[in-house]
């Protein structure tokens, strides 16, 4: 991982789910994240992004869910064909 290769030099101090309290903190000085780039919009014009390199981006798998008694919409279909063209 990205820690490893720098010796584990990273130290991971506080996790939250919470990105406003996170985006908060970093527009504070405090800390460093890795943010997904639907996590920013043009009022985060205050954090600076830089794109990981691509040896160095990280990859996780996303799953949908639903209830199995459920009728998807055509926009729900659409977006399931979507995620499939992906794989």
């Amino acid at each position: 991982m990205l820690n490893q290769k720098h010796q584990n030099k990273a130290e991971i101090f506080f996790k939250t789910d919470d990105i406003v309290i996170l985006k908060e903190l970093l527009k504070k000085g405090i800390g460093l994240s890795l943010l997904a780039d639907i996590a920013l919009s043009d009022e985060d014009d205050d954090l600076i992004k830089i794109p990981l390199i691509p040896k160095d981006k990280i990859t996780f798998t996303v799953y949908y869910a639903y209830l199995k008694s459920a009728i998807p919409s055509s926009e729900i279909e659409a977006l399931f064909k979507l995620l499939k063209s992906y794989e």
